[in-house]
């Protein structure tokens, strides 16, 4: 056996085994995403959004923005 041929020998075997690796790689992937899309959902999916108003029943109060400026501003709620 010549250099050559042993290099060709081990060149197949390197794409060989890279091509089953791919092969059972796909095949894991696709059979963990179907598992998971046939689970239950998760905890925070499903929840109504964020409430609007504060705990007291008022709405968020907004400052007023002055002439010629834009403000920012944040309301923060208590979820239990």
């Amino acid at each position: 056996m010549t250099v050559g041929e042993r290099r060709r020998r081990v060149w197949r075997w390197v794409v060989g085994v890279w091509m089953a690796l791919v092969a059972v790689g796909g095949g894991l992937t696709l059979f963990i995403q179907d598992s998971v899309e046939a689970r239950a959902p998760y905890v925070g999916e499903g929840r109504s959004p964020m409430p609007t108003s504060t705990a007291d029943g008022g709405d968020c109060p907004r400052p007023t923005p002055e002439p010629g400026g834009t403000v920012a501003y944040a309301c923060v709620f208590k979820v239990r």
